[in-house]
């Protein structure tokens, strides 16, 4: 894929509704690449015994993917009911929806200069191995859980099956005690306004 092909291709995620928000009816939910900016911010500002630089970068490539793949919701995250109503790949298994993206990723790089690069980086994080893409695997969750617990005081809405869900929680315990604090924060001010 040559550069302007790719970035029009990429491009298509500042457009790409997040599907967990819009399964919740949120008026003008996140886009992917608003969750990408979310998550390279938090990579820039809680690096700590990683190489900053370098997690930014993974940040800024785990979902470009989605670009030709959407936003999938994998089969624990959507129930039977939205799995019809939102029809396509939804309700896949981890493992299907992982070897979709890689076949994305495979055409978005092919040919494109610096692609190998972008590769590189968008596989590590998938295989989670290294202590970088563990952790840019973490600030993806907690991303999604600030951007939920945002929603709860400007929507009006309750997202707590989101929140309280283990499998979306980070793993790194310096991250889960900070989304600790938030949730603590969160059912504090709940229970001042009852």
């Amino acid at each position: 894929m040559d550069m302007q092909a790719f970035l029009w291709e990429v491009n298509k995620l500042k457009g790409l509704t997040r599907t967990g928000w819009a399964v919740e009816k949120i008026a003008r939910p996140e886009t992917v690449a608003e969750h990408s900016f979310g998550t390279a911010l938090l990579a820039l500002l809680l690096a700590k015994d990683v190489d900053r630089d370098k997690a930014v970068q993974m940040a800024l490539v785990h979902d470009l993917a989605e670009c030709i793949v959407g936003d999938i919701l994998v089969d624990w995250k959507v129930s039977d009911f939205h799995k019809k109503a939102l029809g396509g790949n939804h309700g896949i298994t981890q493992a299907e929806k992982k070897d979709l993206e890689r076949r994305a990723m495979a055409t978005l790089t092919d040919g494109l200069e610096g692609g190998e690069r972008l590769l590189a980086l968008w596989n590590e994080v998938e295989d989670g191995k290294t202590k970088e893409a563990a952790f840019v695997r973490d600030l993806d969750k907690l991303d999604m859980l600030i951007q939920a617990l945002i929603y709860e005081q400007t929507r009006e809405v309750n997202l707590d099956h989101w929140l309280r869900e283990a499998r979306n929680q980070p793993k790194d315990p310096r991250l889960l005690a900070f989304y600790q604090r938030l949730l603590a924060d969160r059912n504090k001010n709940q229970q001042a306004t009852r």
